[in-house]
């Protein structure tokens, strides 16, 4: 089962700063709301990107270890080997809550249902993503098409080379202002003591 590598991705800043994203799961039915929660290094805090054949091409998705598959598979459900990250009400094959968990999650997309059954699109298989703006996130089965969001993927990189220009240019910077100041106390020092000889 190839998933290619896999990364925790953590907030920077602000009051939850080094938690991970987390695809809320239970052991025997995976996927469900995703949030932040301080990491564990657990396998639904650990992401990999959609490599067109196994899963839909610009996805972020988890991999589901064998043995809860196997677990669910027992009970004669079916689980796949693959949970995206999307929005629910959009696709063909949404979640079922199959132990009553998450009553509170489908709730919150109540008043979207209503917004939707009001709006007609032409020409297009799937409402606007901008309806789903402000909703929170779910893992959802990646062959759930519509629901699984395809992302645009923007590499940031921090040359070290860069940051340790800018320390040297700081050291320097810092290094000037201190001889700056040494050389106006020698100034100081010397008009004081020619006034001292005048007297």
């Amino acid at each position: 089962m190839p998933t290619g590598p896999k990364c925790s991705l953590t907030m920077m800043d602000g009051i939850r700063a080094g938690r991970c994203l987390d695809g809320e799961s239970l052991d025997n039915q995976p996927g469900g709301a995703v949030h932040v929660y301080p990491c564990t290094k657990r396998w639904n805090q650990y992401l990999s990107f959609g490599n067109g054949k196994d899963v839909p091409a610009g996805s972020i998705h988890t991999v589901i270890p064998l043995y809860t598959q196997k677990r669910v598979n027992a009970t004669g459900r079916v689980q796949e080997p693959y949970m995206c990250l999307g929005v629910a009400h959009r696709g063909k094959l949404d979640e079922e809550d199959w132990f009553g968990e998450r009553e509170e999650f489908f709730e919150s997309y109540e008043d979207l249902d209503e917004e939707l059954e009001d709006t007609e699109e032409e020409d297009t298989e799937y409402q606007s993503l901008l309806y789903w703006l402000g909703k929170q996130l779910m893992t959802t089965r990646c062959s759930n098409e519509g629901a699984v969001i395809k992302w645009t993927l923007v590499p940031f990189i921090v040359e070290e080379e860069e940051e340790e220009e800018e320390e040297e240019e700081e050291e320097e910077e810092s290094a000037e202002e201190e001889s700056n100041d040494s050389s106006s106390e020698n100034i100081a020092d010397v008009e004081v003591e020619s006034d001292d000889e005048e007297l």
